[in-house]
């Protein structure tokens, strides 16, 4: 009988490096089905209806309580809960193609968390929606979402509801005299200064006031509210969201970064465009003289009313504009013609619908916060115009409002509800204190 060869010492350390991989793999492969059952099993427990039952019903009397601040939250955190939802999902999928399980039930708890939570939280939108007597009044309109509407209320603060909807208008994004330059400042204020955006080289009062104003003549923006943003910069710390010890000095950086900021709320703007877009879709919908089509109906005349105006040559000199500033674009066959094109049509048929929009929330606001209605604006008090779209059954608004007001507390089992003028138990801010100074250096001067 032959002898067993004796294997070497290289083939004894490659069989033992092959025994531990597989061996690794057997237990890597255990994990990935115990992580992968765990993430089932968490989803399980979500998706228990008893479970489910239990916090919905949490939220739901809780958010017949909550207060604008509270309600900024929500929104953010949901919004948060999305796009953590979509990520999650979107990486699994392309995670399935060869990679482990281990990271696909990773993944999957996460879509499934992120999941549930942005379900709570659009149901406690909603039933606040359902249980906010502002909101009550613009639900009663085809079109409009409880989910878009309390997204959009969320940015208005009822405590300081300004005097006019031209405010509104301007946070909105919605002012076409503002332009929002952003970056391309950097270049423009080294050339005309000669300070950079990156120096930290302290400016004098004077050097900060040339350039806020020289700014404000380019963008649109009041060169007060720049220097109010300025001066929050120097106090308030955005990232950690405290106010400053010791504010900062005025820089190149600090001026530019107040310069460059976007002059409006963009996700107040992307709100807002969900909210008109939900009409849009309705539109066609929006037939006969029925209270429920009125803002869809809004969308279709102005439409019609634009698209005669462009027809008849009203728009020759914009398109002869956007012809010279960008000749090779797709649409610059309709502006050879002197007209402009469907989807800018379209566009400004939308943009008009939104201020609208903006300014009814805020006239029957301003009447259930102030208990009157809200002053006159500019265009008519200063420009002589005469014609105001006021919202729809504005006469009975009031009584609107006192009996939706009885009818929450009815279905919701409370004696009150959260008076809009009731402001948070947190410390003034540093805009606050901002305000308050100033409020006492007019007590001083005119003292």
């Amino acid at each position: 009988m032959p002898a067993k060869k004796k294997k070497t010492a290289a083939e004894i350390k490659a069989a033992a490096a092959k025994k531990a991989a597989v061996a690794a793999a057997k237990a890597k492969k255990d994990a990935a089905k115990k992580a992968l059952a765990a993430a089932i099993k968490a989803a399980e427990i979500l998706d228990d209806p008893a479970f489910s039952k239990v916090v919905q019903n949490e939220l739901r009397d809780n958010a017949v309580y909550m207060d604008d601040n509270t309600l900024r939250i929500v929104k953010r955190q949901r919004d948060i809960a999305a796009r953590g939802r979509i990520a999650a999902t979107n990486r699994c999928r392309s995670s399935q193609q060869g990679k482990s399980n281990q990271a696909i039930a990773l993944l999957l708890m996460i879509a499934n968390t992120n999941a549930h939570l942005e379900k709570a939280l659009t149901n406690v939108m909603t039933c606040w929606a359902d249980a906010h007597p502002l909101a009550r009044f613009f639900l009663q309109f085809l079109g409009i979402g409880p989910v878009t509407l309390a997204s959009v209320l969320s940015y208005i603060n009822m405590q300081a509801l300004p005097s006019t909807a031209g405010h509104l208008w301007s946070y909105f994004g919605m002012d076409p005299s503002i332009r929002w330059i952003g970056k391309k400042f950097d270049k423009m204020m080294l050339k005309q200064f000669g300070v950079s955006s990156t120096s930290t080289k302290p400016l004098t009062e004077k050097q900060v006031d040339d350039i806020i104003g020289w700014a404000s003549g380019i963008s649109g923006v009041k060169k007060e509210n720049l220097h109010r943003s300025h001066q929050l910069i120097l106090m308030y710390d955005h990232k950690e969201r405290i106010t400053r010890k010791n504010p900062l000095k005025a820089t190149g950086t600090t001026v530019y970064q107040t310069i460059s900021r976007r002059p409006w709320n963009a996700g107040a703007k992307k709100d807002l465009h969900l909210l008109v877009d939900g009409l849009v879709k309705v539109g066609g919908r929006c037939v006969g003289t029925a209270k429920e089509g009125y803002y869809g109906r809004l969308y279709l005349d102005r439409k019609k009313f634009e698209i005669e105006r462009d027809e008849t040559g009203h728009y020759a000199q914009a398109a002869a504009t956007l012809l010279a500033n960008t000749p090779k674009s797709k649409e610059a066959t309709y502006w050879k013609d002197g007209r402009l094109s469907k989807g800018h049509i379209d566009m400004k048929a939308r943009r008009w619908v939104k201020k609208i929009v903006l300014s009814h929330i805020h006239h029957v606001a301003h009447v259930w916060r102030y208990d009157c209605v809200p002053p006159k604006p500019y265009a008519v008090t200063h420009l002589g115009h005469a014609h105001v779209i006021l919202p729809p059954d504005i006469e009975t608004v009031d009584q609107f409002l006192v009996d939706v007001t009885e009818e929450i507390k009815e279905k919701y089992g409370v004696t009150s509800l959260p008076e809009p003028e009731v402001k948070s138990n947190r410390g003034p801010s540093a805009y606050e204190l901002f305000e308050l100074e100033d409020e006492l250096d007019d007590m001083e001067n005119a003292g």
